[in-house]
């Protein structure tokens, strides 16, 4: 599936809902109908880049009172689809002339041989008595080593908090289209617009949010309570349901 199938069927369906028209989103938002239109047909390389796609799209799903942030979130999920960046190491970088020479071992050997002598000499010439300029010792002494203490171990209590058994079930039935998005626990788990005479089930442990875009169209059934209707037609509802609790928190 497209990562942008949803984004135009989801302002058509909030604005046909509402039965508004083209026109009444162009004279409301001050933005040409043919971009509109292009929009709702997710023909967005016929809006001048993606910052005036962006604006646009947020404008638009502001006047029909649609939560811009997860539209623009997938808008972005294609923007990035649609960068390729490739990265390559050009041949040959590593070979430019520069020919690598081995270490010079007489050079070597003559500059050990030099620390050795003065070393000896230096021993030898040295004042008697005092031991602790001797380095022999110097280099016989312990060498002292940081430790580390040990970290202190937590001791806060572990979460023990476990969901309810039961969790929370939510059932929509629909009577007319609704653009619809599910959130479970965290997780978007259905973007669309089911059709009339549809019905879906969703489950989680902890919590369940629900965005309709035509709540007049959608009856709703939380933990086995039929709560009825969700709203007017054409409105958009916008709730969250958790477990025990069979009525509606914002």
């Amino acid at each position: 599936m497209c990562l942008l199938s949803t984004i135009g069927e989801a302002l058509r369906s909030a604005r046909e809902g509402q039965g508004k028209s083209i026109q009444d989103a162009a004279a409301a938002t001050h933005i040409r109908s043919s971009y509109l239109e292009a929009l709702e047909a997710e023909r967005f390389e016929d809006l001048g880049g993606h910052v005036y796609a962006k604006g646009f799209l947020r404008s638009y799903a502001g006047w029909l009172g649609i939560d811009a942030t997860p539209l623009v979130a997938e808008y972005r999920e294609r923007e990035r689809a649609e960068v390729k960046v490739v990265e390559r190491v050009p041949t040959g970088i590593g070979n430019l002339g520069y020919r690598q020479r081995g270490p010079n071992w007489l050079v070597v050997g003559l500059v050990t041989f030099a620390v050795v002598l003065v070393a000896v000499l230096y021993q030898f010439l040295s004042p008697g008595g005092d031991d602790s300029n001797d380095p022999g010792l110097l280099a016989r002494a312990p060498v002292a080593t940081a430790t580390t203490a040990p970290s202190p171990k937590s001791t806060a209590p572990a979460d023990t908090t476990t969901p309810p058994a039961d969790g929370v079930k939510l059932v929509l039935r629909y009577v007319a289209a609704s653009w619809t998005v599910v959130e479970a626990d965290g997780r978007i788990v259905f973007r669309g617009t089911p059709s009339a005479t549809d019905e879906r089930s969703f489950s989680a442990d902890r919590l369940i949010k629900l965005t309709l875009g035509n709540a007049g169209g959608v009856r709703l059934t939380v933990n086995g309570r039929d709560l009825g209707t969700a709203g007017g037609s054409g409105s958009v509802l916008r709730k969250s349901f958790k477990p025990g609790d069979p009525t509606a928190r914002s």
